[in-house]
């Protein structure tokens, strides 16, 4: 049997766990670092599984165990299969016809399900036996024999088949019959005195649900709110998509929601009270707890959809993947076209951007920024002290259980007592600076009390600003560490990326020589676009999971409006042919992938 790339992922995967359990067990026990989660993570494992396993059958037991299954996992992401006692006989397969143009696609559990779905149905499938259509059975074997006949045995060639047959219905077979073309969501250019707060399509912000309750995860937790996006507007970029022509869907993320919101000149709709915070200003989105620098929104940033118009001929996607670099390439080569691409993130600072007049400019908003994240870091210093306190309690407990077992391990010991002292003397260090950093911050909040945000700074106080974050990081440095930017360009950054955002004052006060560069070079993220519809860009394995299924959003890593989701990440929203159909947007699923 031929190897597929699911079964060298799976291989691969079986490996990867193998040598992890294997590293902790030898390991094991081992004083973990507490200071971050990651650390807490190991210790309770190591605690909850790792411990009690040595204790009852011993170290080498399972690290030969262990090694086993990586081999076996090793020899399965090879191709290689243990003999089988007997090989089943199997009867001659039907021939098997496919239409003439069809795309090949690695293997995946979902497209292969409904792939062979599509052939049980014989929409354009010519049956090569007879037999009087039988009603659904339970199995997709079942399916087969139905309309196939009773000597029918599902191969892996018949599956790729169907497989393929599937995704052209995908690309072509859309509810009104058509080929639907990807429209791109790029983020208009920002005009000083023009209100874009009316526009009908946008990121970020607030929601207009019409009077729709804020969806909800099932944990309870209101969801981060992305875009909302008209479908007048889709419909007027692509007449061919299969969405509604009115009305608009408001899209949501974390474990993922679709709103349909009819059409209507509706007003934004207040957050929950308990939605939690969108992003931390300078670092990332979706911060475990709010601070006084994080922001209950994304920022608002109007979008407009546009057709990007595929090449007739264009052939479909392989199994070798070479037809998906030519689509991508196809789609990418179509928005150029409309709008330039860029290679990297906006800085003020870069190279581009040093030359122009303005770019160096600091205003008010900059030492705001930087006073709301010393506060942050002083928000920071009892977290850190308890931390270090959890830690010390947890080692005395370990050093407990080494002095406990039939064998001290006197290196184990000196090294958790060693990191006790750590934890110990960093206390009274973090105890210091914090009652230093709460006067240092009571004098920089005088400094910037009464001040407008968008006021330029002069030189003499971008001075003292520069003066305040070199002292941060040399007299504060545990608390403000990774809290406090180090770079006044960062903060100014941020100042402009909340400017193109804010309102008319803010907006105004951007120089024109910085803003449009801006609106020319840098409306599109870095790698791949917001779209519907189309290929979706690729990070792991959603695409070939969803390769009967339309693209619905994708929302990609782009940090001027602040979606910095993960290792550049991208949001990937998936609706069936049939449920699109049906409009049964609660039936849309949301992936999210990240290098």
């Amino acid at each position: 049997m031929d190897k597929t790339i699911e079964e060298m992922r799976r291989g691969s995967a079986i490996v990867v766990l193998s040598c992890a359990m294997a590293a902790l067990v030898w390991l094991a026990p081992v004083s973990a670092f507490p200071n971050t989660s990651k650390g807490e993570i190991v210790a309770k494992a190591i605690d909850a599984v790792i411990i009690p396993l040595v204790d009852l059958v011993g170290k080498m037991p399972l690290i030969i165990a262990l090694g086993v299954v990586a081999a076996l996992g090793a020899g399965y992401a090879l191709g290689l299969r243990l003999p089988r006692l007997s090989a089943p006989a199997f009867p001659s397969l039907p021939e098997f016809t496919a239409p003439e143009e069809t795309i090949d696609v690695p293997a995946a559990p979902l497209a292969r399900r409904r792939g062979l779905t599509a052939i049980a149905e014989l929409r354009d499938v010519e049956a090569v036996s007879t037999a009087p259509r039988k009603p659904q059975t339970i199995t997709l074997e079942g399916q087969m024999r139905a309309v196939m006949g009773d000597d029918f045995e599902l191969t892996d060639d018949i599956a790729d088949r169907a497989m393929s047959l599937a995704a052209e219905w995908e690309r072509r077979g859309t509810p009104h019959g058509k080929r639907v073309d990807p429209i791109a969501i790029i983020r208009k250019p920002r005009e000083k005195d023009r209100d874009w707060s009316k526009d009908r399509s946008w990121f970020g912000g607030l929601p207009r649900l019409d009077g729709q309750a804020w969806p909800r995860g099932k944990d309870g937790v209101p969801l981060p709110f992305v875009a909302q996006l008209d479908l007048a507007e889709i419909a007027a970029a692509n007449p061919d998509t299969p969405l509604p022509k009115a009305g608009s869907l408001a899209f949501f993320i974390n474990t993922g929601a679709v709103l349909y919101v009819p059409p209507g000149d509706h007003s934004p709709t207040p957050g929950p009270d308990d939605l939690p915070h969108a992003y931390e200003e300078c670092h990332y989105p979706l911060p475990e707890r709010p601070s006084p620098v994080t922001q209950p929104l994304f920022p608002f940033w109007p979008v407009e959809p546009v057709r990007l118009r595929m090449p007739d001929d264009l052939p479909p996607m392989d199994e070798d993947g070479e037809n998906a670099e030519a689509i991508e390439a196809a789609q990418s080569g179509a928005l150029t076209a409309i709008v330039p691409r860029r290679k990297y993130f906006f800085s003020a600072s870069s190279s581009q951007m040093e030359a122009i007049a303005g770019a160096d400019t600091v205003w008010w908003y900059c030492a705001d920024l930087a006073l709301r994240q010393l506060q942050a870091a002083l928000d920071y210093v009892p977290r850190a002290i308890a931390g270090r306190e959890k830690s010390i309690a947890d080692g005395q407990a370990y050093q407990a259980r080494l002095r406990a077992a039939p064998e001290l391990d006197e290196e184990a010991l000196a090294n958790s007592r060693s990191w006790e002292e750590v934890n110990r003397a960093a206390i009274p260090k973090l105890e210091s600076e914090g009652r230093g950093l709460a006067e240092f911050i009571e004098h920089f909040a005088g400094f910037v009390a009464g001040r407008d945000p968008w006021e330029v700074m002069t030189q003499e106080e971008i001075a003292v600003l520069t003066e305040v974050l070199a002292t941060a990081k040399r007299d504060f440095e545990s608390a403000c560490n990774y809290v406090v930017s180090s770079r006044l360009g960062d903060l100014r950054d941020a100042a402009i990326r909340r400017m193109i955002t804010g309102d008319s004052h803010a907006a105004g006060a951007l120089p024109d020589a910085v803003l449009s560069p801006i609106n020319e070079q840098y409306r599109l993220p870095t790698s791949w676009q917001h779209q519907m519809f189309g290929l979706g860009g690729c990070r792991q394995y959603a695409l070939y999971d969803h390769l009967c299924d339309h693209l619905l959003l994708q929302i990609v890593y782009d940090h001027l409006p602040e979606f910095r989701f993960g290792d550049m990440g991208l949001y990937q929203f998936w609706i069936s042919p049939e449920n699109l159909a049906a409009g049964r947007w609660d039936k849309v699923e949301l992936t999210f992938e990240c290098g």
